[in-house]
């Protein structure tokens, strides 16, 4: 989560790893008090996330992306190819859940 939200990049394979943390487990949480101090160090300049306010900051972070380089960059690298077709940025906020 910490390279997603603190890329300056687009890299598609931190978008896939959130897609299937979440798909995996729906009720993960992260270790805010390790991915705020990481944050911190790498200059991060938002608000602290919290518990009320990670799932927004990964859902905006999300919808924001450029998703053609995104499934551009994951493509190559899936061991079936077909599950690019199911590797959406709608599913992927589906499976966030709601920014609020």
């Amino acid at each position: 989560m910490h390279a997603l939200l603190n890329r300056k990049y687009t890299k598609g394979r931190d978008y896939f790893d959130i897609g299937w943390y979440f798909s995996k487990w729906k009720d993960i949480v992260p270790n805010l008090e390790l991915l705020n101090n990481a944050l911190s160090q790498t200059g991060w300049s938002g608000d602290v996330l919290s518990q009320d306010n990670w799932r927004s900051f990964l859902y905006n972070t999300v919808q924001d992306a450029d998703w053609k380089k995104v499934k551009s960059d994951v493509e190559n690298f899936l061991e079936t190819p077909s599950d690019i077709e199911i590797f959406t940025k709608e599913n992927v906020l589906k499976l966030i859940g709601t920014r609020d």
